[in-house]
């Protein structure tokens, strides 16, 4: 499928958590964009767009198999949800946190997930790929959202591509990060809410990606990175809701995925370069490369002490300041207002369409009737006048 091809060639998101990673997916190729160093200006945040790509998971990327969603699959991605749950701010946040809660009651629901079908309708109503001629309107489900209409930011689709998946992987990547950075700020104990187990975080991430993210081979290099202990995963995440923890173990966990993320945008770039018929790791590419890390030293220059992108050199408390900055909950607030007004005008452009539609039907049916009663008079007349020269024939 072409979203696959797309999806395998970005590899959870090429275009994901900078703006100098805007990329443009062409006939199969990733075509890499200059660094603007600019951040993209758009009234879509982080969380929406992370959202906007979990409302695509759950109408297409959960059940891979015809029949029930297993028990496992099933506790995966309630664990998930509850995940996120946990890191946003209700206070913040209220609807997308109803939301929420509504969907993980939805999941203990044997029926719901007895099909694909039943799990679509519960969530989405009936409108899952709906078209002006078999729209049911006002039946939008339990996330009040329309999969079709899903609109990431210039962030995440920066060409402008239509389509209902073009934001996809860079929004599941902004979710990931909103994600990370709420594990560090529940961490802290002050506000009394519970404490969010970092290892318990990376562990609930990690099975979201192998259960139902719809890419093998993106499967394989999220994986590796993770089991694979990379950027000392391993021993950074500790398995603990002490308040206790210090500041470096509770932030380890965005540390981790912001690593990540870089490391699949630099090798991305790589693979592009070499499918072109380039050296990958020649000096002037490898200085490229680089640029595909974010933040850039233009955003945050205080967070690389070397003056450079020398994974040495990298200050920890300044790059977890910078994505606080850009995926905290407090810039991050998802309000359902503005989707809400698109759907509505969108129902209301089907209603009219329907109901020119309607009206298109009913001049052409009252033509025909008008034509057929015509038809049928004519006849009867030329019956009645053959008739009446018969009879006169025969009087004579």
């Amino acid at each position: 499928m072409e979203f696959q091809k797309r999806i395998i060639d970005r590899i959870l998101g090429l275009a994901s958590n900078s703006e100098e990673n805007d990329a443009n997916v062409k006939s199969g190729h990733v075509q890499i964009a200059t660094p603007s160093h600019v951040y993209h200006t758009s009234t879509i945040t982080p969380l929406q767009d992370g959202i906007n790509s979990l409302i695509f998971t759950l109408a297409h990327n959960i059940f891979n198999t015809p029949g029930a969603l297993s028990d496992e699959r099933a506790e995966h991605l309630k664990n998930f949800l509850n995940l996120l749950q946990c890191t946003i701010d209700f206070d913040q946040s209220p609807e997308l946190s109803s939301q929420l809660k509504r969907v993980i009651l939805l999941i203990s629901d044997p029926a719901v997930l007895a099909s694909s079908k039943a799990f679509t309708d519960a969530l989405f109503g009936n409108n899952l790929g709906a078209s002006s001629t078999n729209v049911k309107f006002n039946s939008w489900g339990v996330l009040g959202a329309s999969p079709s209409l899903l609109e990431w930011s210039k962030r995440c689709n920066p060409m402008d591509t239509p389509g209902p998946s073009v934001g996809y992987t860079c929004g599941l990547w902004e979710l990931f990060h909103v994600i990370s950075v709420g594990v560090a700020e529940r961490a802290t104990p002050s506000n009394n809410a519970p404490i969010n187990n970092p290892f318990m975080a990376g562990e609930t991430m990690r099975e979201f990606v192998a259960n139902f993210f719809p890419c093998a081979e993106c499967q394989i290099h999220f994986l590796q990175m993770y089991d694979g202990c990379m950027f000392k995963r391993c021993d950074s995440l500790v398995d603990s809701t002490s308040p206790e923890m210090t500041l470096a173990e509770r932030r380890a966990f965005a540390i981790f995925v912001w690593e990540a993320h870089n490391d699949v945008n630099v090798r991305l770039y790589k693979e592009g370069v070499e499918r072109d018929g380039g050296v990958c790791c020649s000096e002037a590419n490898e200085a490229v490369a680089k640029t595909k890390i974010w933040p850039s030293l233009l955003i945050c220059p205080t967070c690389w002490t070397g003056g450079d992108f020398d994974p040495a050199h990298w200050s920890e408390g300044e790059v977890y300041g910078a994505l606080k900055d850009r995926y905290g909950v407090q810039f991050g607030n998802f309000h359902f207002a503005d989707f809400h007004e698109k759907q509505k005008n969108h129902v209301d452009l089907l209603k009219r369409e329907k109901l020119a539609a309607d009206g298109l039907w009913f001049v052409v049916a009252m033509l025909a009737v008008v034509g057929i009663l015509y038809i049928v008079l004519k006849c009867c007349n030329k019956n009645k006048r053959g008739g009446k020269k018969s009879k006169m024939r025969y009087s004579q």
